[in-house]
């Protein structure tokens, strides 16, 4: 994952975390190409206050603060850069791993299989080998749930109550599901689940006290997402409307896709079929797996709570998407429950073990290595990330030095995809961002002696206008089209 982290190219979403943390989210980019390292010290030199983070995401985002804010105090600790970003999220996610062992000997269920199902799972390893908040909340989600599972095993074996009944615990297990909630909203879905389970268990045994300390816990990180949330604008045009007979086949698809990666989608056909059907099998065994262990996970209050967890996302999602008319089926926002679901298969293939062990081996084999092929793909293969570090490759072999310029369409809100150029393309390199609201004649202006541009065409609505712009513009000012490469134009004179 490490490895992944460091060698793996600048991400679109990346970007946004930069720019809220140096309190530029709302950046003025100039008219004249400066040099890409110029541009880059302007986000990587400053820090915003809390206050300010907040603000800009209450005002342009979708996301709430807890991840930038971190972020922010992690920046001033350790400096600056994309790699420094990476390694909190790649911290974050070693230690959610290390909490699954713990985990699953608290829920008497294998503890390597439910390790190795979820380090492996594409939803838990491409999110933590980026700059995002999925792996913080992870860590937070998974952190509550060993809270409670230990009260749950203690009110299971009657031991001794504890002083205000383990009501520290569970104050601690509401207050990380709620932090959780306060760095990736979707998180709450999963947190939701368990807290319900808890509570009914609890309740069933006559314990109200932990069950009202995790409410307690929960309750001041929640005041705060409900009035960040409140004040943002909808992410609606994010995802599109919610059909249900389509939008459930799809929900199978991300599922699979969130434990066992995108790899058919890399190829083309016939290999994208073949190998869809070769990974299609997993799903089957995992659900085999539950069947197996159905009576044990439904039976016992600790295991019971992990069903719940696994269920969280697909369920909620769908529910979520019921009630918004919109489909917000993307597989890294099934992070929050793959460690369930590994609980769970690794509880069946215990079962599974105690009459026929070699199946149950076999089982946990095939599922393994469609999931290090999904894992190690991220690692090694260009077709698996974005397309900046490719375009930035291209135009590395028509760049002139001391003759030559980046023109970057801006993004929609100004960071977009546009923003990845400032960590992909050298320091020298003069890049300018065209604005499709600036006159295109205004830019050429201000090439100076420059005779070469190289034009990216990986754009959004708002890139394209600028595109078109300089489409027209470039011909009738003596440039011609000298070459073209997959979202990338060389324009000479």
């Amino acid at each position: 994952m490490a490895v992944a982290a460091a060698i793996r190219g600048f991400e679109y979403d990346e970007a946004y975390l930069h720019f809220y943390v140096a309190g530029l989210a709302k950046l003025a980019w100039p008219i004249e190409p400066l040099p890409v390292g110029i541009l880059r010290g302007w986000i990587e030199g400053q820090t915003a206050g809390f206050g300010r983070i907040a603000s800009d995401l209450v005002e342009l985002e979708h996301h709430p603060p807890l991840h930038f804010w971190i972020m922010a105090l992690w920046r001033e600790v350790f400096g600056p850069g994309h790699l420094v970003a990476r390694v909190f999220s790649v911290l974050c996610t070693a230690g959610a791993l290390a909490l699954v062992p713990i985990l699953a000997r608290v829920a008497r269920v294998p503890p390597l299989p439910a390790l190795a199902c979820t380090a492996f799972a594409y939803a838990v390893f491409y999110p933590g080998t980026l700059a995002r908040a999925y792996a913080l909340a992870l860590l937070l989600t998974l952190a509550g749930s060993l809270a409670l599972a230990l009260l749950l095993r203690e009110m299971q074996e009657e031991r001794p109550r504890q002083r205000l009944d383990g009501g520290w615990l569970a104050f601690a297990a509401g207050l990380a599901f709620g932090l959780a909630g306060f760095s990736h909203y979707l998180a709450m879905l999963t947190a939701t689940a368990l807290l319900c389970s808890f509570a009914a268990s609890a309740l069933w045994r006559r314990r109200p006290l932990p069950v009202l300390f995790t409410g307690l816990g929960l309750l001041p990180p929640f005041v705060a997402v409900l009035a960040v949330r409140a004040d943002q604008g909808s992410a609606e045009w994010f995802h599109p409307n919610f059909e249900p007979a389509r939008d459930l086949v799809r929900l199978v698809e991300v599922q699979a896709a969130a434990l066992f990666a995108r790899t058919p989608v890399l190829f083309d056909e016939p290999w994208r079929a073949l190998l869809a059907l070769a990974i299609a099998p997993c799903l089957l065994l995992v659900g085999l797996a539950l069947l197996a262990a159905s009576r044990r996970l439904l039976t016992d209050p600790v295991r019971r709570m992990l069903l719940a967890g696994a269920l969280a996302m697909p369920v909620g999602l769908v529910v979520l998407g019921a009630l918004t008319d919109r489909a917000p089926f993307v597989s890294r926002y099934f992070s929050y429950g793959i460690p369930f679901v590994a609980l769970c298969f690794a509880a069946g293939l215990g079962e599974i073990a105690r009459a026929r062990p070699r199946l149950a081996g076999v089982m946990l084999g095939y599922v393994l290595f469609w999931q290090v092929v999904g894992a190690g793909s991220q690692v090694v293969w260009p077709a698996t990330q974005q397309e900046f570090r490719g375009i930035v490759a291209a135009a590395s072999r028509h760049w002139e030095p001391g003759a030559s310029v980046l023109a970057v369409p801006i993004g929609y809100d100004g960071i977009g995809k546009n923003a990845p150029y400032l960590w992909e393309a050298p320091d020298d390199w003069p890049m300018a961002v065209v604005n499709e609201h600036n006159p295109a004649g205004e830019f050429l202006a201000r090439l100076g002696s420059a005779r070469r541009i190289l034009l990216v065409t990986f754009v959004e609505v708002s890139g394209e206008l600028a595109v078109e712009a300089l489409h027209a513009a470039l011909p009738a000012a003596g440039w011609r089209l000298q070459s073209t490469e997959p979202h990338l134009e060389v324009w000479t004179r």
